[in-house]
């Protein structure tokens, strides 16, 4: 990252989640999205840390998503292909609007 003030909020995110290692993370905390998972940090989630228990089916997948307070969830196969469900594609609310 570079040292302009647009990436302050990530640079912190980045000290205060301790990775190093290469991969794709979610910047969460009070200065991202409206801070939807009400966090007192900034902070980094490296994605696919998680495994959900989540049923693998429409009305499964739309339960998880209506009784958990999460974006959405990230299918990974093993060829490398992923596939992100949101709770905006079951008409839940996320973002200013949750708080």
């Amino acid at each position: 990252m570079t040292d302009a003030t647009d990436d302050k909020w990530f640079r912190i995110a980045k000290e205060n989640s301790g990775f190093t290692e290469d991969g794709t993370y979610e910047a969460v905390g009070p200065k991202f999205n409206a801070n939807p998972e009400r966090l007192d940090d900034n902070t980094l989630i490296k994605h696919g840390n998680d495994t959900l228990a989540a049923e693998r089916s429409f009305e499964g997948i739309k339960s998880f998503l209506e009784q958990n307070r999460i974006e959405g969830i990230v299918f990974w196969h093993e060829n490398g292909d992923r596939a992100k469900i949101k709770r905006s594609d079951f008409g839940f609310e996320w973002t200013k609007k949750t708080r």
